[in-house]
């Protein structure tokens, strides 16, 4: 559904659901508002995230056809596009990029 950003009389910001056909959030400021979108997208970037490694993990890709390259032909078109060579991780040394430093 549909969420539009209001302006209210005292400056102030709501937000209007067509879904529910009123208004969910009100007395928002510019900064509440860039928080609750960025707390939205932090949300929906994990929510994505979790599904492409889920589909990895059980399928190898986290695509399906056309686009379901396994990493050897994915690695193949890689190298042949001219990129660098990767060298991989191995497994027990392997971090989320959270936990990696420079």
């Amino acid at each position: 559904m549909a969420n539009q950003v209001i302006k209210q009389p005292n400056g102030l910001f709501a937000i209007f659901s067509n879904g529910v056909n009123g208004i969910v959030r009100h007395d928002m400021t510019e900064q509440d508002y860039i928080n609750r979108c960025m707390h939205e997208a932090r949300k929906k970037a994990l929510r994505d995230a979790r599904y492409t490694i889920k589909l990895a993990r059980e399928h190898g890709t986290s695509s399906y056809k056309p686009f379901d390259e396994s990493w050897e032909s994915a690695y193949k078109l890689h190298l042949e596009a001219g990129y660098d060579p990767i060298e991989l991780k191995e497994v027990n040394d392997a971090q989320p990029e959270s936990e990696q430093t420079s």
